[in-house]
C-alpha cells in the first residue's frame, strides 16, 4: 500500500495537534483540581483557625469566703457555686444574641442558689455577662445552642460532679488548719480520674495561698477531660465581675493551702 508522502504529513500533523490539545486540556484539568484542592484546604484551615471553635469545656465553681473576703460582699453560701461553664476558644461570639432572662423562668430557683451573683445575689447581671461572653460560644454545639439549654447543662454538669460534696466525702473542710495542695488536687484527681485546674489567692508574703477557684473540663461529649494549664495561668476577678483587679492564679504546690470557714459558722 502507497501513502501519499503530503497526505501522510498532514495526517501526522493532525495527530500530533490532536496530542497537544489533548496534554494541554490534561493539564488545564489538572490545574483546576489542584485549585480546588487548595482551596478547600484553604477552607478547612480558616474553619480550624477560627476563634470561635472550640473542643473543650471548662466548668467552673469558686469558693464564696474567699471571694467575698476581697469584694466586701456578705457570703450567704457556705457551698462551692458556679461560676460559669466557658469553651476553651471564643468570647462573646454573637453580641446580637441578647439574654433573656424570661427564656429561663423555670431554672431560676435553681440558677438563684447554685449559680448566684455573689456581689449582688436578686441580680441577673451575671448570667447575662457569662451567655453574652462565653455562652453564645457555647452555642455552637447543638446541644447547647439556646439559652435554656446552655444554662440547664451547666446546671446538670454542677449537680452531676457534685465538687462539694466530693471534698466533704474526702475530709476536705472549710478549716483555720492548712491543707497541702498536692492532696487537695489528689483527691479530685483520684476520684474524677481527671487533672483539674486549681487557682488561689496569693496575699503578699507567699507563706500561705488561700484557695478560690476549681476548673473541672469536659470534652464536647461531656465527658470528663484533663484542663490544661500553665503555672502562670491568671484570671483577673475584674474580667467576670466588674470589680477590682485581684487574681485567681494556679496554687503554688509548695504553699500551704488555706481553705476559709464560712463566715459566722464554725469549722467542720
Amino acid at each position: 500500500m502507497t501513502i501519499n508522502a503530503e497526505s501522510g504529513n498532514r495526517q501526522i500533523g493532525e495527530v500530533m495537534t490532536e496530542v497537544i490539545e489533548s496534554s494541554v486540556n490534561m493539564k488545564s484539568l489538572a490545574l483546576v483540581v489542584l485549585l480546588c484542592l487548595a482551596c478547600g484546604l484553604m477552607s478547612s484551615s480558616f474553619v480550624l483557625a477560627s476563634p470561635h471553635m472550640w473542643s473543650k469545656l471548662i466548668l467552673t465553681q469558686h469558693w464564696p469566703s474567699t471571694f467575698c473576703s476581697m469584694e466586701h460582699c456578705d457570703p450567704k453560701f457556705d457551698y462551692w457555686t458556679l461560676h460559669g461553664l466557658w469553651p476553651d476558644k471564643g468570647q462573646e461570639c454573637n453580641s446580637s444574641w441578647h439574654f433573656n432572662v424570661t427564656l429561663i423562668q423555670d431554672l431560676l430557683p435553681d440558677m438563684q442558689k447554685w449559680w448566684p451573683d455573689l456581689i449582688t445575689p436578686a441580680s441577673s447581671e451575671f448570667w447575662q455577662y457569662e451567655w453574652q461572653k462565653h455562652g453564645t460560644c457555647a452555642a455552637k454545639a447543638e446541644s447547647l445552642n439556646s439559652q435554656h439549654k446552655y444554662f440547664g447543662k451547666v446546671l446538670e454538669l454542677y449537680h452531676t460532679l457534685d465538687l462539694d460534696g466530693v471534698m466533704k466525702k474526702f475530709n476536705i473542710v472549710p478549716s483555720e488548719t492548712y491543707y497541702a495542695f498536692d492532696h487537695i488536687e489528689g483527691i479530685i484527681l483520684n476520684f474524677y480520674s481527671v487533672k483539674p485546674k486549681i487557682q488561689c489567692i496569693h496575699p503578699k508574703g507567699g507563706k500561705v495561698q488561700i484557695l478560690g477557684q476549681i476548673e473541672i473540663c469536659f470534652n464536647s461529649d461531656f465527658q470528663l477531660a484533663n484542663c490544661e494549664h500553665s503555672e502562670t495561668d491568671t484570671l483577673r476577678l475584674i474580667d467576670f465581675l466588674n470589680v477590682k483587679g485581684t487574681e485567681f492564679s494556679v496554687c503554688d504546690h509548695a504553699t500551704p493551702v488555706y481553705y476559709p470557714p464560712f463566715k459566722g459558722k464554725p469549722s467542720m
